[in-house]
């Protein structure tokens, strides 16, 4: 019954039923069932159930409602992890066969540990491609029949009788010693503490052959063998076999194939924690090897202890909706190793390690991968990394729920001592956007940007907020207000004798200018309003107009801002020659700048077209026509659209040093012109009218000039 989440049985002639596995209710508790889709019954009427939903396999002893987890998620041993498992069968050793669903994969148990026996791509070309494996089970000649959803037909995997090889049973080596309280500890579970004993003992290979690896012990034993190296705090870290169950004579039997020059560890522990006892370890095959106990350094354990309270920065988590307090800690490593952060799963901890830095805007980026472990059972949380030695970490302490505040107490464990340094991010960086979707920037807003959050999408400029309705006003009212404006200057200069001086040359080519700034100003506004409120625009005009509004406004802008500058450099020019002054100079080199003023603003602006683009990202959803087959039904689809501009760090700091060059230039020009104006008109009417001081004379003149300065 998989819909009602349980397992029930049912006598041949009658009609009522039993509940076996599972209530009512979905749910991940021991007690709980999730969809279930598949069951087993072996020999000792122990019950085995595909709990789906919740990536599991979990068995029911006979009487027994609290199940346990033997495979996938929230075991207590090193298995593999499992998605959508879907069914599973035990052949006659009860080693393990699953169809791991959404994996598209067969995973089978075995001496060595779980493996993948049958892997899946996500296009069947072959018949050892599959799409969506449900049923697996075996007929009694010990073929494997798997069944497909997505190619709806069922598989035969021919026994093959002679694939196995056969080592001789000549012992070559033996190993013994005992283990005692005084030898490490580590966990040799994923969620029990580190209470398990262990040898770590080397194994050296001369010739490349098969081998059997196996133990004899008084107590139950489990081993583990590991290429290259063993990290006690990730012990899944290059495991390549592990086996060990409770009351075996034959404690664990390996048969490998291990290869020459290559380094192998064996691992030997034991089944339950806090067991000590002697072990022999014993190897088969038709060459030697030799085995050496590994040296095994002591564990450091550092402490870190502070609170979360409503002074800490938020940010949010995996970019949802909701804010949560958070800490970072700049951590110093000194040793390159495996490090495991433990805290306190009832104080609602969360923790995440990333590299060189923390962007609370991006919580994805540069996050290190980890292993991260959490019961409740256990009251604790841990997570395992590995970190390199002189390399910046910082370690991000959270909550588990949005605006939680909490004690925050944290003990590394590694090889090596590890610091501690609290710090805060003040980096003032303007971030536009939304978190996972922003751009972070050091100084200068687009239109685009400012308007980006205010804007709703596809609806109509009379469902616009409040912000937007009086920015269109207003910008329909300059650019009223500036035509009006510029059509009197351009009737204005058409008298000859104001452009008898270079100063009335710019006067009219500034007027034209101010009169294409806003225009293109008001363009910019409107494009932006109208692309986000109409979806059918093609995209070549949404790019067109990306690429080219912008620095049109830009250049228009500047050039506006140099005319004054000249208008004012002029002004000048002409108190400091008095009657000195050549006007056809004047105009001619006014016809120069004017003519040479926009092509070199062009050359500051003509790289944004090639870092302005629309960026476009789609919104998908599916409808389900069955939740356990996971089919599509139908697709949801809608897409944003806007212009973005991404720039480089070295363009991003070239584009400041101009946009400082373009605006405080002018300002600057402006302003020493009219000092220079007020200073020596006032050093002049001193020199005439002697009978005022200097300083009443600079009064006067402010008064006269003042706003040029203003």
């Amino acid at each position: 019954m998989s819909l009602a989440h349980k397992v029930v049985k049912q006598q041949l002639n009658e009609a009522k039923t039993t509940i076996v596995a599972g209530v009512d209710t979905a749910g991940y508790e021991s007690h709980q069932l999730n969809s279930p889709t598949g069951i087993f019954v072996d020999t000792n009427l122990d019950l085995y159930v595909a709990d789906r939903m919740n990536s599991r396999i979990q068995v029911f002893h006979l009487g027994e409602t609290d199940g346990k987890t033997i495979v996938g998620t929230r075991s207590s041993d090193i298995t593999i992890s499992l998605r959508g498992p879907y069914s599973i069968v035990l052949d006659s050793d009860k080693y393990f066969y699953i169809a791991d669903y959404t994996n598209d994969r067969i995973i089978a148990s075995g001496p060595n540990g779980f493996r993948r026996l049958l892997g899946f791509n996500k296009i069947a070309s072959n018949m050892y491609q599959s799409i969506r494996p449900t049923k697996v089970n075996f007929d009694v000649h010990g073929n494997l029949f798997v069944s497909e959803l997505y190619n709806r037909r069922i598989q035969i995997f021919d026994l093959q009788n002679d694939s196995c090889v056969s080592v001789p049973y000549t012992i070559q080596t033996t190993y013994s010693s005992v283990l005692t309280n005084g030898h490490p500890r580590f966990s040799r579970t994923l969620f029990n503490p580190r209470n398990y004993h262990y040898e770590a003992v080397e194994v050296t290979v001369h010739e490349t052959d098969f081998y059997i690896l196996t133990a004899n012990s008084s107590v139950d034993l489990y081993g583990h063998v590991y290429k290259d190296d063993f990290h006690r705090f990730n012990p899944s870290k290059n495991l390549i076999a592990w086996f060990g169950k409770c009351c075996r004579k034959d404690q664990f039997k390996f048969t490998l194939e291990l290869q020459a020059n290559m380094k192998y560890i064996l691992v030997v522990t034991t089944y339950d924690p806090n067991v000590t006892g002697p072990f022999s370890i014993i190897t088969y095959g038709s060459h030697r090897l030799n085995l050496r106990l590994m040296d095994i350094s002591p564990i450091i354990h550092s402490k870190y202890s502070s609170n979360l309270t409503v002074v800490n920065p938020t940010y949010r988590k995996d970019c949802l909706s909701e804010s949560y307090y958070y800490e970072t800690v700049r951590l110093t490593i000194f040793t390159t190793a495996y490090y495991t952060f433990m805290g306190d799963f009832n104080q609602g901890m969360d923790m995440y390690i990333y590299k060189n830095q923390f962007d609370p805007w991006n919580p994805f980026e540069n996050r290190v991968k980890n292993k991260t472990f959490s019961c409740a059972t256990l009251s604790r949380i841990t997570l395992s990394a590995e970190l390199q030695a002189n390399t910046t970490y910082i370690l991000l302490v959270t909550t588990m729920e949005p605006l939680q505040t909490s004690s925050i107490s944290i003990t590394v464990s590694g090889p090596a001592d590890v610091t501690f340094e609290r710090f805060i991010d003040n980096s003032a960086y303007c971030h536009v956007g939304v978190p996972c979707d922003h751009q972070a920037k050091g100084i200068g807003l687009t239109l685009d940007d400012i308007l980006r959050l205010e804007l709703k999408r596809n609806a109509t400029i009379n469902d616009q907020p409040f912000v937007i309705k009086i920015s269109a006003v207003l910008t329909t009212i300059m650019l009223f207000v500036g035509v009006i404006s510029s059509a009197f200057s351009l009737l204005t200069f058409q008298n000859g004798n104001l452009r008898t001086v270079g100063c009335g040359l710019y006067l009219l080519a500034s007027s034209i200018t101010s009169l294409l700034t806003i225009t293109m100003f008001a363009i910019k506004f409107w494009f932006v309003v109208i692309t986000q409120t109409n979806i059918s625009i093609d995209l070549s005009v949404l790019q067109g107009g990306c690429k080219s509004i912008e620095t049109l406004l830009k250049l228009f802008f500047y050039w506006d801002a140099w005319l004054n500058t000249c208008i004012a450099v002029e002004r000048a020019v002409n108190v400091y020659k008095g009657v000195s002054f050549d006007k056809e100079k004047s105009k001619r080199f006014a016809r120069w700048i004017i003519f040479i003023l926009p092509i070199c603003i062009s050359a500051t602006v003509i790289h944004e077209p090639l870092y302005r683009h629309m960026f476009s990202y789609k919104n998908k959803g599916e409808i389900s026509i069955d939740p356990l087959f996971e089919i599509p039904q139908g697709v949801v689809i809608g897409t944003d659209t806007w212009c973005t501009t991404s720039y480089s760090q070295s363009i991003e700091n070239y584009n400041t040093v101009i946009l400082f060059i373009h605006l405080l230039g002018p300002f600057i020009a402006n302003f020493c012109s009219a000092l220079f104006i007020i200073i020596r008109s006032a050093r002049r009417r001193a020199e005439v009218q002697k009978q005022q001081s200097y300083r009443k004379h600079v009064r006067e003149q402010w008064k006269e000039h003042k706003h040029l300065v203003i």
